[in-house]
């Protein structure tokens, strides 16, 4: 049977493990800051998540060995009992913000962009402007002969399509807004 390891052996290798998930936690703190700061990215839909991932595996090890620490801490060592708490407290907080931020910055990617609003709009305004020329157009007619009744529904089958169109693209911004 194996002999129990010394609680000071195992308290150190338990900081050691914790240590190395908290410096795991550093480097996404840290690629979260380059990726707020670097507005351009074309790879930022992907990197987010999957450093949100990394950031839940790593925390949930810290507070694993943490835990763990806790356990071969003397019961009647209050301070470092509250010491650890505290550690384990600020370390919970930092976990949190950068989950936050990086909520935010996927939240980012899949927020419409202006331009593709402004599109949409101009496309909606066009349409508009389309609808208004052809019923002026066939109100001023007076009594349209066959030829032109055809070409009015040709138009408007064009236009029923591209509106089809514009209400699709509206209806995906409007989901990727919410």
């Amino acid at each position: 049977m194996a002999e129990p390891e010394d609680p000071r052996v195992l308290q150190g290798k338990l900081c050691k493990r914790r240590g190395v998930s908290k410096a795991s936690i550093t480097r996404i703190a840290s690629k979260v800051g380059d990726l707020e700061a670097d507005i351009t990215s074309t790879n930022k839909c992907n990197k987010p998540k999957q450093l949100l991932v990394r950031l839940n595996e790593a925390n949930s090890l810290y507070r694993q060995c943490h835990l763990a620490l806790i356990d071969v801490i003397d019961d009647e060592d209050e301070h470092t009992i509250e010491t650890e708490q505290a550690t384990l407290d600020d370390q919970l907080d930092i976990a949190q913000d950068l989950a936050l931020r990086l909520q935010t910055l996927i939240d980012d990617f899949n927020a419409p962009s202006t331009d593709e609003r402004k599109i949409t709009s101009k496309r909606i305004s066009r349409l508009d402007r389309c609808l208004t020329m052809l019923s002026e157009s066939i109100t001023s007619d007076g009594e349209p002969d066959l030829p032109h009744l055809k070409q009015y529904q040709e138009q408007l089958l064009d236009y029923k399509g591209e509106l089809a169109d514009v209400n699709n693209e509206h209806w995906i911004l409007k989901k990727r807004m919410n």
